[in-house]
């Protein structure tokens, strides 16, 4: 049980499960899953009060990806910020530049 993410497989079957009215602390233990695990899913995946497998998997990849968007500080971008702060320009104007 210390896997944290869920595939598409466990979620299909959350789905299916919960539309047939299948008691959530079944659910959950049916697939292995922690429960603070399935409750987390729930909460940040579903939509209308209804879990849509597809949807869901969908907001996890949106979620990882954006998770390793980084930005990197180039030559370029040094000189931009160093002639800003020459300047006297705040942090928060230089980022809005950035």
């Amino acid at each position: 049980m210390t896997k944290k993410h869920l595939s598409f497989t466990q979620r299909y079957s959350i789905e299916v499960m919960l539309r047939a009215k299948v008691k959530k602390k079944d659910i959950w233990s049916s697939l292995n899953i922690p429960g603070s695990t399935f409750y987390r899913e729930l909460k940040r995946n579903t939509k209308k009060n209804k879990y849509n497998a597809e949807y869901a998997q969908m907001l996890a990849t949106e979620r990882k990806r954006d998770q390793h968007m980084k930005t990197r500080l180039t030559d370029s971008m040094v000189r931009i910020i160093n002639s800003r702060l020459h300047l006297f320009w705040s942090p928060e104007q230089i980022s809005g530049l950035v």
